[in-house]
């Protein structure tokens, strides 16, 4: 009776499974488990098939009855795909490698040959070498020798996808940051699954406490980058950084160091500008970083249009107050150094236009006469040509010409 199978690929899977983190047992690894089950049962069906052949009826088995289980529409193309940027070994970039990585051993059909791939791409072993080749002891010699033979097949066809792997995923990393994972690769003994374990640790940084420390406090401390010129692109900004935290979060995978995708939800919501709070309660209810970042752009979006119909963004708002707030500070410095910024002769006041004279500046309250925007009703006097953010509507002067503003323009003889 020939070796079954499964006991071939046995090693690799250890290797993984020793090698992996500890951490809860994500879906994908439940659905491999079930897998693994689900095959091992169909193997102890066949075997116990093959067993239960009568002795004359099995001495009738002829080699050319033993069909090859191998699938080889499955079998791996070449490894002629590559990855088009290498890994710079950075732990911020690990995860966007990742998925570039399994594209590639996806196209390759080199997924079926490593613990790890198999997870991630929810494939078995099982679908490119077939079940386990069992041999009845009634079986010619001839006839047993073939069920020996379609195992070494098997066998060989494991080993071959197993290095063409190897080399695909060495072959995807920067050769100086290979140099830091492996020195020769006999190392791993052309194990996949002990290469990529080495890489996931490589990922997680010389210390992965200090690693996640350090993500965990920029996450904390994240606030909104309000430096982009719209804000679509602040949100664009804003998301790059928390998209890049949890790919951080993802290579670190630690105990403790986690970011999840529900608190990077929480934390966009809590920092975004005033003129996005308004869309709140709709975004509580999304689930998925990209969905969130989607929406806010669509949102940020009506408002830089905004400004198209004489309106202005948040952005420059904070700005226009922050400018108006210094110049008030300003005015009321020299107001306070002139004396209130107003001659003590009334009549020298009202002479330059700004007094209760010929202009009519009488008629109007202080509200009124201080609004730039005021002009009186149809068929009312109006006099006033100029507009002084200091002394208000005025027959003289604005603000180029202001004295308060512009002391030095102020003539010596009326000081």
């Amino acid at each position: 009776m020939s070796a079954p199978a499964d006991a071939i690929a046995a090693a690799p899977a250890a290797a993984a499974a020793a090698a992996a983190p500890a951490a809860t047992v994500t879906p994908a690894a439940a659905r491999a488990a079930a897998r693994e089950a689900e095959i091992l049962a169909l193997n102890v069906a066949a075997k116990a098939d093959i067993e239960a052949i009568g002795q004359t009826q099995a001495k009738e088995v002829s080699p050319r009855d033993i069909v090859s289980p191998i699938n080889e529409a499955l079998l791996p193309s070449g490894g002629s795909t590559k990855v088009d940027t290498p890994w710079d070994g950075a732990t911020s970039t690990f995860t966007i490698h990742q998925r570039n990585l399994l594209a590639v051993i996806g196209n390759d059909r080199l997924g079926y040959y490593s613990a790890f791939t198999r997870q991630l791409l929810d494939l078995h072993q099982s679908d490119v070498i077939g079940l386990d080749v069992y041999a009845n002891e009634h079986y010619p010699a001839l006839t047993k020798a073939r069920c020996a033979q379609m195992t070494r097949i098997q066998k060989a066809a494991i080993n071959t996808g197993a290095r063409t792997l190897f080399s695909t995923i060495l072959l995807s990393i920067d050769s100086s940051v290979r140099e830091h994972i492996c020195t020769d690769a006999g190392d791993f003994d052309f194990d996949p699954d002990q290469l990529w374990a080495a890489v996931c640790k490589h990922a997680q940084g010389p210390f992965v406490q200090t690693t996640g420390a350090a993500m965990m406090r920029r996450f904390y401390g994240l606030e909104w980058n309000s430096t982009g010129a719209t804000i679509v692109g602040q949100v664009d900004d804003n998301f790059t950084v928390i998209q890049e935290l949890l790919r951080t979060s993802e290579a670190v995978n630690t105990t403790g160091y986690t970011i999840s995708v529900e608190g990077a939800l929480v934390k966009m919501i809590a920092i975004m500008p005033e003129g996005l709070r308004i869309h709140e309660r709709t975004y509580n209810g999304y689930t998925t970083v990209v969905v969130l970042r989607d929406e806010m752009r669509r949102d940020a979006a009506r408002l830089d249009a905004s400004a198209a119909r004489g309106l202005r963004s948040f952005a420059a708002r904070e700005v226009e107050y922050k400018e108006l707030e210094a110049k008030i500070n300003k005015l009321e410095r020299l107001l306070s150094s002139n004396g209130g910024g107003r001659s003590n002769d009334n009549d020298r006041g009202r002479s330059r236009g700004n007094g209760d004279g010929k202009n009519g500046r009488h008629q109007f309250t202080n509200e009124q006469m201080m609004d730039k925007d005021y002009r009186p009703p149809h068929g009312v006097p109006w006099k006033f040509t100029h507009f002084c953010s200091v002394h208000g509507h005025s027959t003289t002067h604005s603000d180029d010409r202001c004295f308060v503003l512009h002391p030095e323009l102020k003539p010596a003889d009326r000081n």
